[in-house]
């Protein structure tokens, strides 16, 4: 009888066990945290960024090389400057630029509040900034410009007006992990691109290819389109794109295609705010972009964006920009399933800890 008892008191055991794993199985990642790493960015790019003559209207950051215009850097470009979108006043504590490699500039100026971060060197004639500049690597500058806190870096070469201090005090890693960005997002990118597409009504224009979009009942509001229906529908004379979903849905427009052609046109959305919608262009190596009204984020991890013109509302997440188009600070807040990671599913405990209960049960009965 006391053989009987042990058997049952471990069996019920692991079955509490597993039913906790169950339930505390993720399913959503909240808006803070639901693209990961390039969170809060309103560019994010994982290699180098080489735009010029235009401005980004919120936080920046860099996986590469800053560089606009060429390789002197010699063309001006405006850094969270608060023209369109959400208004950026942070703290000097918060960095409101961040750039992995090196960063040559001639004319960048920047608004917001917030400081700097540059893991190689910096040339930046004339800044213009309001908080701290924290350079691991050499920071130059030839004279002019004003910066409200403390240049910090390794070596300096500067004039003697603008206040410097060796780097000791400030944050020495990057404040931004682009080295795991690298891998979530893509992997992120794919994993999006294989939810199951809600109930959508889609007609297409024949004679201007515009799409139109209507979602049913949905919370997540899943869409798949060709690179080319978008290039169609986002051309010049196109008939645009317009979608209309549940009001407080998130809707995730997959796009499959690796050339992405967008020159003319706009989108339209209805039921939704801009926030709330995330252009998952998961397998494009190359978007060509120009003049056109986007509303929405760009998620794009693996592609080259370039070409001129138009704006985008909403995040831009790219490999590499190029593209003279000005980005307004409408920041993603939607809600995306969250990453899967590499913790064995909850089916997978279940079997493993049924063998183990199996297990312990014969051993006690055994002893």
């Amino acid at each position: 009888m006391k053989r009987q008892k042990r058997t049952r008191f471990v069996s019920a055991a692991v079955t509490g066990t597993l039913l906790v794993l169950l339930a505390a199985s993720p399913v959503r990642a909240n808006s803070t945290t639901a693209l990961l790493g390039a969170t809060g960015f309103n560019i994010f790019t994982l290699s180098d960024f080489t735009v010029s003559n235009t401005d980004v209207a919120g936080r920046i950051g860099v996986g590469g090389n800053f560089n606009p215009g060429n390789a002197n850097g010699s063309q001006g470009f405006t850094v969270v400057s608060n023209q369109s979108g959400t208004a950026i006043n942070d703290p000097i504590s918060a960095y409101d630029f961040v750039v992995a490699g090196n960063l040559y500039n001639n004319g960048t100026q920047m608004s917001g509040g917030g400081s700097v971060w540059v893991g190689g060197n910096a040339t930046w004639n004339s800044p213009t900034l309001p908080g701290n500049l924290v350079v691991k690597g050499t920071f130059t500058d030839n004279g002019g410009g004003s910066v409200g806190g403390t240049i910090y870096s390794g070596s300096y070469a500067g004039p003697s007006y603008l206040s410097h201090s060796a780097i000791t005090a400030p944050q020495l890693t990057s404040p931004i992990d682009f080295y795991t960005a690298s891998t979530q997002l893509p992997a992120f990118a794919t994993q999006l691109s294989t939810n199951a597409a809600s109930q959508v009504n889609k007609t297409v224009n024949v004679y201007n290819k515009g799409v139109t979009l209507v979602a049913g009942s949905c919370t997540l509001c899943v869409i798949n389109l060709t690179s080319a229906e978008v290039g169609n529908a986002l051309a010049g004379g196109g008939g645009g794109i317009n979608i209309t979903a549940p009001s407080g849905s998130t809707v995730v427009v997959n796009v499959n295609g690796a050339t992405v052609n967008i020159s003319g046109s706009s989108i339209t959305i209805n039921g939704i705010e801009k926030n709330q919608v995330l252009w998952n262009f998961y397998n494009a190596t190359q978007i060509n972009y120009s003049t056109v009204g986007w509303q929405g984020s760009i998620l794009a991890p693996i592609a080259t964006f370039t070409g001129s013109g138009g704006n985008i509302d909403g995040q831009l997440i790219v490999s590499r920009d190029s593209a003279s188009t000005e980005v307004h600070n409408y920041l993603f807040t939607g809600d995306l399933p969250a990453l899967a990671s590499s913790t064995p599913e909850p089916a997978t405990w279940l079997i493993s800890l049924s063998g183990l209960c199996v297990f312990a049960a014969r051993r006690k009965y055994r002893a």
